[in-house]
């Protein structure tokens, strides 16, 4: 009977997962924004402070750097807390860094509110991950890593 009932999940339709699908399109909302501001930002640096090699290098690291030094606290993070809060929290909070960039007066002020978004990014990952497993049953987790 338990046989059966797995077989039912895996021949389900995963678009049927009315949380995972809200899930994905939020992500997909995120995604764009998130390309828009990477090229906003890299057209913004080039002309207004026509920024050399080195400083458009330093913009990827302070991109790169939260993620690589903060990994292991944000999946301890969350592990321990809501992870529907954690996201729409860190979204909430790299869409105000996002707008702070257009105010920014110098490339120090960008480099550092980077890095704020980038704190910011971190966090979102693991508890994206950590939600999916919530809301997808195991049947169907391969199906919902590959969307």
């Amino acid at each position: 009977m338990e046989a059966h009932h797995i077989d039912d999940l895996k021949e389900s339709k995963l678009t049927a997962n009315k949380p995972f699908m809200l899930l994905i399109a939020a992500q997909l909302v995120s995604n764009v924004g998130d390309w828009l501001h990477i090229l906003a930002l890299l057209t913004m640096v080039g002309f207004k402070w026509n920024a050399t090699p080195w400083e458009i290098t330093a913009i990827s690291l302070c991109m790169a750097v939260p993620l690589l030094l903060g990994g292991a606290f944000a999946g301890y993070l969350s592990d321990r807390f809501n992870r529907k809060a954690l996201m729409i929290g860190s979204d909430l909070a790299r869409a105000a860094v996002v707008i702070c960039l257009v105010f920014a007066g110098s490339l120090w002020q960008v480099y550092v509110l980077l890095l704020a978004k980038g704190c910011m990014d971190v966090l979102f990952s693991p508890a994206k991950s950590g939600k999916i497993k919530e809301l997808v049953p195991a049947a169907q987790m391969d199906k919902a890593i590959g969307a």
